[in-house]
């Protein structure tokens, strides 16, 4: 008698082995997307701590460079020494004779201090006489001479049509009168958004989620330049605010057609 071997049995998975084998897929899948995410929150945590890194830097940068190189530090001053804005005379050429900000006439400062801001801190705006440019009721006292004529803390911040003092108005001897005034670059916040306004240029934003900006005035010691420190606090990614600082001294205070 002959037996035929049974060719037909059926081979596979039985479904507890699908099951389970279903279950630990997807353990790992969920392992694996939660640490995908986790990795992504956090690659895109370090861009946005980054970014906030650069626009800081950035900001400070040029500060830094303005403030180092101005003839005068308008905002803030001796009358209320931090404040949320930043003035600065800088080095304009507007009449192209190689000398910098030689006159007053059509200055940002020449209509009470900084025009359109509060320069003493006291909650009024271009108050009193035009010719009190750093608004603390006494006018004229403080003549572009290089040094601090009325002992509150500021050198050079009256500027009149005679800037060097010599009785005319052509302080850069070019046959032209008041041609070439001193003008500012001022920092200031806008809501979240720190701003540069150039005069030539406009507004420009130069960082942005800001929460605060604070500067401190420093009076100039004893044969040395007065100095600013300038603090800016922005919102992380995290929803944690970080600071960053610097101080910078002028290298040119009171050199006005230098």
């Amino acid at each position: 008698m002959h037996f035929k071997k049974n060719t037909n049995r059926q081979t596979g998975f039985t479904l507890v082995e699908v099951i389970a084998a279903s279950v630990v897929m997807a353990a790992i899948s969920l392992v694996s997307s939660t640490l995908l995410v986790s990795v992504l929150r956090t690659r895109e945590a370090v861009v946005a701590q980054h970014e906030m890194d650069r626009q800081a830097a950035i900001a400070l940068m040029r500060i830094e460079e303005h403030t180092r190189e101005t003839a005068a530090i308008y905002i803030p001053n001796g009358h209320d020494t931090t404040r949320p804005i930043l003035a600065i005379g800088y080095r304009f050429d507007d009449d192209n004779d190689g000398l910098f900000d030689e006159d007053a006439a059509g200055a940002a400062d020449a209509d009470h201090g900084v025009a359109g801001f509060d320069d003493d801190g006291d909650g009024v705006v271009d108050e009193g006489n035009v010719a009190d440019d750093d608004e603390d009721g006494a006018i004229d006292e403080d003549p572009v001479d290089g040094t601090d004529n009325d002992g509150d803390g500021l050198i050079d911040e009256d500027f009149g049509a005679d800037m060097d003092g010599t009785g005319g108005n052509d302080d850069d001897s070019d046959g032209s009168t008041n041609e070439d005034g001193a003008e500012a670059i001022i920092y200031f916040l806008d809501g979240t958004n720190l701003m540069e306004w150039h005069p030539d240029f406009g507004e420009n934003v130069v960082a942005r989620n800001v929460t605060s900006f604070a500067v401190t005035y420093e009076p100039a010691a004893s044969l040395g330049s007065p100095a600013v420190t300038v603090q800016i606090q922005m919102l992380s990614y995290t929803g944690d605010t970080r600071t960053y600082r610097t101080r910078i001294a002028s290298r040119n205070s009171g050199l006005y057609g230098s």
